[in-house]
């Protein structure tokens, strides 16, 4: 599985009345080495692991350690060094990702010359074990070497493979780009590799995201501009009205193109995944401008192999969800949503789907005082001396705010759409406590995130706007319970300051249908639970 994180809570459950009681179990708490710090988490059905990273420069130490822990004691079970192998043609290494591949731990290695990355992949075997990573072997490589390029890989729908991929720098103006693709088995066995030309010449055409399904065909979408992402302060003004879809079924040898399109519409996000029968789902917002705000939500179906719309639907937000988030004059205008990014599309096994955004934007607050110069300060102020008392600062505030799910049945309808109130907001630290961890299953959807503890449950009964979090280390951990019919039920979990840490939202993942894995820290100090998901 991907990164994930932990701090564990346990939720007990009432099979009649469904939720009862929250109670929070938490495990033996750590303690971070100076200069070390959490690089990504990973886990198998049987443990979960901790890899860190030190940046200490003493002595030699190792770049990494990799702590593994029993998934239901949560205790440590071994802790190894990672020490980067020797790579073949390559005089150094640096590292690229850790994986657990169908049961196999695997350290993905990019090889450095003297001008940097050098376009070579390698793939080490990790032996928890023993303790010791075992050969490097070269699985990718650029025909002209360019150190800004760089590899991706994605795990298959199923888990059990891998796509390793790479397009190379585009260098002529007309040349259609290239993706190089190749699929690896668990014991990095090569299954097949692909050159494949894209069937565009333009080129701000970009690849927004890749699937491998289960069959071991590659499924990608592509966009005129790419898609803005949080944190990203590209000004990207125009959004996208078409995207496409592209398949490569690699028994057949086949490449199928599909485009996607809302007539006159905007597509302001769209992303896709693949349904338990094997079709592919495709989601979104759109707008009725060419820009990235939000009037509605949309919905496809298709059929992989005829490339036929199975189920399609389109929906607008209604006025009274839209005067949830604004004032009735910017409605009658058709003012749009702005700032929302659209982060899950779950898909469940009857065919039923959810989508998820939040809203989120930056802030740059640029402060200046000189007391001594009545205020005023710099080069010629007031008498064409200068002050050497100026000071200057940049303030960069970080909004992560309400959230949006858009639920839709079976048959593909947009059944409804609904507004979680939240307010968070921060300054200069990237947003490190705020926005929210989603989990999910045949039965709810689960919302958890750092709250205001003024937002009580009955408080959120009304229709007041939520107090701003913006003491996270003051803050409560609010879990919002979704059920099919978009019933909300909210449950102040626990207070920071009861147990000394605070809840990273950002860091958390869904270890299993019916347990979510959370992370608590504060400083150099953090540990780890769980919750039960009913």
């Amino acid at each position: 599985m991907r990164p994930i994180v932990f701090f564990l809570l346990f939720l007990v459950l009432c099979s009649n009345s469904g939720l009862t009681q929250l109670v929070v179990q938490w495990s033996e708490e750590f303690k971070f080495d100076r200069r070390v710090s959490i690089a990504g988490m990973m886990s198998d059905p049987n443990f979960f692991y901790v890899l860190k990273r030190n940046t200490s420069g003493k002595g030699n130490p190792a770049p990494y350690f990799l702590e593994q822990f029993d998934a239901s004691s949560m205790a440590i079970r071994r802790q190894m060094e990672i020490r980067f192998p020797v790579a073949p043609h390559s005089p150094g290494v640096v590292f690229h990702d850790l994986l657990s591949v169908d049961g196999k731990l695997w350290l993905f290695l990019q090889g450095t010359n003297k001008r940097g990355r050098n376009g070579r992949l390698y793939v080490a075997p990790v032996d928890m074990d023993q303790a010791k990573i075992g050969e490097a072997i070269l699985i990718d490589s650029f025909a002209n070497p360019v150190a800004s390029a760089d590899f991706r890989i994605e795990e298959s729908w199923n888990g059990k493979t891998i796509l390793v991929m790479h397009n190379d720098p585009f260098d002529i103006k007309y040349n259609s780009e290239k993706f190089y693709y190749k699929v690896y088995n668990n014991n990095m066995n090569l299954l097949w590799k692909k050159e494949i030309e894209m069937p565009f010449r333009d080129r701000m055409f970009k690849v927004t995201h890749h699937l491998l399904d289960h069959k071991g065909n590659v499924h990608l979408v592509s966009a005129v501009h790419q898609e803005r992402e949080k944190g990203d302060q590209r000004d990207n003004a125009v959004s996208n009205n078409k995207y496409h879809l592209i398949s490569y079924y690699h028994e057949q040898n086949l490449v199928k193109e599909f485009e996607i399109s809302l007539g006159e519409k905007w597509i302001s996000a769209l992303t896709f995944d693949m349904a338990p029968d094997g079709q592919l789902v495709l989601a979104g917002f759109y707008s009725n401008a060419a820009n990235y705000s939000i009037s509605g939500t949309f919905y496809l179906r298709i059929d992989p192999e005829t490339r036929s719309v199975v189920q399609s639907n389109m929906k607008a937000f209604d006025k009274n969800f839209l005067l949830e988030f604004l004032p009735e004059r910017k409605v009658k205008k058709g003012i749009e949503l702005s700032d929302f990014y659209f982060d899950h599309l779950v898909v469940r096994e009857d065919g039923s789907a959810m989508l998820i955004a939040e809203q989120y934007y930056m802030q740059v607050v640029y402060t200046y005082n000189d007391p001594y110069m009545n205020g005023m300060y710099g080069w010629g102020y007031p008498y064409g001396g200068y002050s050497p008392y100026y000071r200057s600062n940049y303030n960069y505030q970080y909004h992560y705010n309400d959230i949006i799910v858009v639920s839709i049945d079976p048959e593909g309808n947009i059944d409804w759409t609904k507004k979680i109130p939240k307010r968070q907001m921060s300054s200069n630290d990237g947003g490190y406590y705020s926005s929210y961890t989603l989990a999910s299953n045949e039965r709810m959807v689960y919302v958890l995130f750092n709250d205001n503890p003024r937002n009580s449950a009955e408080f959120r009964k009304g229709t007041a706007e939520p107090y701003a979090m913006t003491k996270p280390s003051k803050s409560q951990a609010m879990m919002v319970t979704i059920d099919r019919e978009g019933k909300f039920v909210y449950n102040a979990l626990f207070a920071q300051k009861e147990s000394g840490l605070i809840l990273r939202p950002k860091l958390c993942y869904q270890y299993s249908a019916d347990r979510l894995i959370l992370y608590s820290q504060k400083g150099s100090r953090y540990r780890f639970g769980a919750i039960g998901l009913p």
